[in-house]
């Protein structure tokens, strides 16, 4: 694999970018051209003869000698071992857990057309309007709090989120109840934050045991009432002015709560735009929402016409729009093009680290020993507990790959087992991993992958010219957002 690039960015700016050093150096044209000429096979005597027709053939010696010494000099550190997922890893994940996500009910009081448990979708458990038992939840958390007591737990002031997901989770309002009360009774030596994404129909009826408890809220709100309208009660009326009023009454009546722990998520789709969006929630609730795309596995056969109508691409619609720079810095955290660069910045700086061992990982060291693809270590980020007791690393993944279930007879979770799981689709996807030239920043889960189960192929796989264009618009993105890098150092890796 190569291991140096020469970039234009959109803007006319040349640059120089080594995968070892992780560094854009600002280049001479002559150097890129040089870069593009050699690139399509011509020799040292052509390129000199060509160049010297625009520029000065001294400068065009001087940058010949300067390109022939970084590709000399300039040494990749080649990611060529994977290592295997050990039970000592998710061992140490569920001892450190940082999310705990109950589904506390399947079933809902809205119909949304996008629903990722709606008529679109084919990869979840038939909905059958359950209701999670707290005797289930009770066994889970039991399970948990033995790992959370052990050494391996090194967490110390870092949060525990409990969190609570549907359907709509204020449809089974005594299950939060007892579980608030389980939490409050242990000793946990850690902060435990309670959390909930709601539709808001019943958020008028719940808002004061939610604020008492310190509730952090995620609201689901596409903007407008016609931004809305997907998000629809079963007899497929409009539901927009019922959660735009129980909104505006929590408003209203905890106005600080309001501020502090209530945000918004809005669903992306071909009835709205990033600035709709971004605009309604600033005037309305002096807000700004995150946004995000539909989900595009598990979509049935005869839905995928249905579901490529209603899709819409976020980044492209925020690069087409008028209002660009304000929409970039207004959803820093997750526009796409921003998160892509912080993941850049993470992963290439080299003053960050992914973990404690790589602080003593000398520059001499020939490789770098990671997971295949950005696939997280189970229960790393999260633990999901289906309404049906499944168990799985987060609610994203399709039922079909749960990891354990609780029983009536207790907690089933065969760390073992994952690990073989796990490493079988590790083995058969690193062979893409190891030629793939964006496999350092990977953020590709293995379970989104449509080919999990057969053979798998990357479909975020890049090669040497998909990388470059990568890194133009990295390149673009840092000279039209200059703060970019201040704000992602800042607010993000360094907080």
């Amino acid at each position: 694999m190569e291991h140096s690039f020469y970039i234009e960015s959109n803007n006319g700016n040349f640059y120089h970018f080594d995968t070892k050093d992780g560094l854009f150096s600002l280049i001479h044209p002559v150097l890129f051209y040089i870069h593009k000429l050699y690139y399509k096979g011509e020799n040292k005597q052509n390129i000199l003869q060509t160049l010297s027709n625009e520029f000065s053939s001294v400068d065009v010696g001087y940058y010949f000698n300067y390109y022939e010494w970084l590709e000399n000099n300039s040494k990749e550190i080649p990611i060529d071992h994977f290592i295997e997922l050990t039970p000592n890893m998710v061992k140490y994940a569920l001892s450190n857990l940082n999310q705990l996500t109950f589904e506390v009910t399947d079933a809902c009081n809205l119909k949304c057309k996008y629903c990722g448990y709606g008529e679109l979708y084919d990869n979840y458990d038939k909905r059958t309007n359950n209701y999670l038992s707290v005797d289930t939840a009770k066994k889970l958390i039991d399970y948990l709090y033995s790992y959370w007591n052990k050494p391996e737990n090194i967490s110390g002031e870092e949060p525990l989120f409990i969190s609570f997901y549907g359907g709509e989770p204020l449809l089974n309002m005594p299950f939060i109840k007892s579980v608030v009360s389980i939490f409050e009774g242990l000793n946990i030596k850690r902060t435990v934050i309670f959390s909930m994404t709601t539709n808001a129909i019943l958020l008028n009826k719940y808002i004061d045991y939610l604020k008492e408890h310190h509730f952090r809220i995620l609201i689901s709100l596409d903007g407008t009432q016609y931004h809305n309208s997907y998000r629809v009660f079963p007899d497929g009326k409009e539901s927009f002015d019922i959660v735009y009023n129980n909104v505006k009454y929590a408003y209203q009546k905890y106005p600080d709560f309001f501020k502090t722990n209530i945000n918004f998520n809005s669903v992306f789709h071909n009835k709205n735009t990033a600035y709709s969006i971004v605009s309604f929630f600033k005037k309305e609730f002096n807000k700004t929402p995150t946004i995000g795309e539909l989900n595009t596995n598990g979509i049935k056969d005869n839905k995928k016409e249905e579901f490529k109508h209603t899709f819409q691409n976020l980044q492209y619609d925020i690069e087409n729009s008028k209002r660009r720079n304000y929409l970039e810095k207004k959803l820093f955290l997750t526009s796409p093009m921003a998160h892509s660069f912080i993941l850049f910045t993470h992963h290439y700086n080299k003053m960050t680290y992914d973990n404690y061992n790589e602080l003593f990982r000398s520059d001499g060291d020939a490789t770098i020993n990671k997971l295949p693809s950005g696939t997280c270590i189970p229960f790393s980020r999260k633990l999901f507990l289906t309404v049906n007791g499944k168990i799985l690393p987060c609610e994203r993944i399709g039922q079909k790959h749960c990891l354990g279930e609780v029983k009536e007879e207790g907690v089933h979770l065969d760390i073992d087992d994952i690990c073989r799981q796990y490493n079988q689709w590790f083995k058969a996807l690193s062979r893409h991993c190891k030629t793939c030239y964006i496999n350092k920043v990977c953020m590709q889960c293995i379970f989104n992958l449509d080919t999990i189960d057969e053979k798998i192929y990357c479909t975020n796989y890049m090669d040497r010219q998909d990388f470059e264009t990568y890194l133009k618009k990295i390149a673009t993105y840092m000279e039209e957002d200059p703060n970019s890098y201040r704000k992602a150092m800042k607010e993000i890796l360094m907080r």
